[in-house]
């Protein structure tokens, strides 16, 4: 989204594999969905360029501009050259077996609470 006095918003979003200790004996494999809000601020340029999976930040040495590479929608990468970049929010989802999407910290809180009910039956 183009925000006014060379400004732009982003929202982002992927996933990842996770593996950890949900409770201290019981460790899980589950996949999270990290979602979030990037802006750009006093942008010089904004590129469509080549399709490439890993999204990059990169500030060049001795340079006050930073570069972000990023694919949209497996089909393109977009290119951004901005002098700041600052996080809006940041939250990490789990899909539930509703398909639904909640917070990390509540599934794993009723995953700990599942496991106390299971061992204490």
């Amino acid at each position: 989204e183009v925000l006014p006095d060379n400004n732009i918003k982003l929202n982002i979003g992927y996933s990842k594999n996770w593996s950890g200790f949900v409770t201290s004996s019981i460790r899980m494999n589950y996949t999270q969905y990290i979602f979030g809000t990037l802006y750009c601020e006093q942008v010089e340029s904004f590129n469509q360029v080549d399709f490439n999976k890993k999204g990059t930040i990169k500030i060049p040495f001795l340079s006050k501009l930073k570069i972000l590479n990023f694919p949209v929608l497996n089909s393109n990468n977009i290119n951004i050259r901005c002098k700041k970049i600052k996080v809006g929010d940041i939250d990490i989802y789990v899909k539930n077996n509703d398909g639904t999407f909640i917070l990390d910290e509540i599934y794993r809180e009723e995953l700990k609470k599942q496991f106390e009910n299971n061992i204490n039956s």
